[in-house]
């Protein structure tokens, strides 16, 4: 194989020093995979290691009893299947090609072995594990924290509610009411509730809270914030009132969602 045409596709192979790109590239062979070609798939052992030289691939991800969630890509240039380092050969993503792909690979065993007789490429590899392994935990970080607990019915809705909902979610951070929301809709706060409810399946005022307490959830998880900080982020001004809507919701108090948070790694290695 050409040491220049690994060179060129990739950044992260022209960082290792020339010997060690020797040693990767002494068992390293071309293959190619067609449009829909599995490059791995999630829980099943890894048999290659590969460095994409064209095409690109999806990664997915299944975990708590969800479907295949979209984690990141694989562009030209890219490593995958290192992260078996950290997994011991099991695959904890799926990699599906969506153009056809080419690929430099290396058998798992011969990929292993590299890494315990040359340190360098053992501390390179493990580290770029750990940053995709946090890269994949913070979008499924994200997915639980912002599954919405509510859809808007697969149906036209008047052009009055169509007002009403972009109204509300863009408002819903401030102390908005039902008739300030009506006044926005051209009707009267009476005729609003009635057509709220019967298009979208509840009243305005459970929507409003549900909206927020999907946003308070997005801020405890992705922004850090506190119970406290984010019950006045999403147009709260009682915390009391806030946890009391969120147990509602949600089955649980906010502060138990935010210890849950703490345990997002340990269900994603359960859920793999």
């Amino acid at each position: 194989m050409d040491d220049t045409t690994l060179y060129a596709a990739s950044a992260l192979f022209r960082s290792l020093p020339q010997h060690d790109r020797c040693i990767l590239l002494q068992s390293m062979q071309l293959r190619k995979y067609p449009v829909g070609g599995c490059l791995m798939s999630q829980t099943e052992c890894i048999d290659a290691i590969g460095l994409l030289v064209s095409g690109r691939a999806d990664v997915f991800m299944r975990w708590g009893g969800n479907g295949a969630t979209p984690v990141g890509h694989v562009y030209p240039g890219d490593f995958f299947g290192d992260l078996a380092c950290l997994t011991d050969r099991r695959a904890i993503v799926s990699i599906v090609c969506r153009d056809s792909v080419s690929a430099y690979v290396m058998p798992y065993h011969d990929f292993v072995g590299k890494l315990e007789v040359h340190d360098h490429l053992k501390n390179y590899f493990i580290q770029s594990a750990f940053k995709k392994l946090w890269k994949i935990f913070q979008v499924v970080r994200d997915e639980m924290a912002c599954q919405i607990p509510y859809a808007l019915p697969d149906v036209d809705l008047p052009a009055a509610i169509e007002k009403a909902v972009k109204y509300i979610n863009g408002h819903y951070k401030r102390p908005i009411s039902l008739s300030e929301v009506a006044y926005e809709a051209g009707m009267s706060a009476s005729s609003l509730s009635r057509l709220f409810k019967q298009s979208m399946g509840h009243s305005f005022k459970v929507y409003l809270n549900q909206c927020r307490i999907a946003q308070a959830k997005y801020l405890m998880a992705r922004k850090n914030m506190n119970v406290t900080e984010a019950c006045f982020a999403v147009g709260y001004n009682d915390a009391a009132y806030f946890t009391r809507i969120f147990r509602k919701l949600e089955g649980c108090n906010p502060s138990q969602f935010k210890k849950s948070l703490a345990g997002t790694v340990s269900q994603l290695w359960e859920a793999i």
